[in-house]
C-alpha cells in the first residue's frame, strides 16, 4: 500500500477586502445598501410589469425575467459576503453550506 497524502479539504479561507474591523463594518453597510437597493429596484420592476396589463409584450416579459435572474444571482453571493464581513474566521465551505457562520453571528 502506498503512502499518499489523504488530507480532506472542507473549506477555503477568504482573505477579504480588508483586515481592519472599522473598515469591515463600513464595507458591510455599503454592500448591504447596494444589495437592498438591487432587491427593491428589481422587485419594483417586477411588480409594475405584473400590475399593468399594457406591459404584456415580449420586451417586458424579458425584463421581468431579467430582474428575476438578477435577484437570484445577487442573493446567492452577496449574503455570504456580508456574513464574512462580520465573522472572525472568514471561510467558505466547498459545498457552499455555511450555516455555522450564520449561527455564529447570532
Amino acid at each position: 500500500m502506498s503512502m499518499e497524502n489523504q488530507t480532506a479539504l472542507n473549506y477555503f479561507i477568504l482573505s477579504g477586502l480588508s483586515s481592519d474591523p472599522q473598515l469591515q463594518i463600513f464595507l458591510f453597510l455599503v454592500f448591504l445598501a447596494i444589495y437592498l437597493i438591487t432587491l427593491v429596484g428589481n422587485m419594483v420592476i417586477m411588480l409594475m410589469i405584473r400590475a399593468d396589463p399594457c406591459l404584456s409584450t415580449p420586451m417586458y416579459y424579458f425584463l421581468f425575467h431579467l430582474s428575476l435572474s438578477d435577484i437570484s444571482y445577487s442573493s446567492v453571493t452577496v449574503p455570504m459576503m456580508l456574513v464574512n464581513f462580520l465573522v472572525q474566521m472568514k471561510r467558505i465551505s466547498i459545498g457552499g453550506r455555511n450555516v455555522s457562520q450564520w449561527l455564529a453571528i447570532f
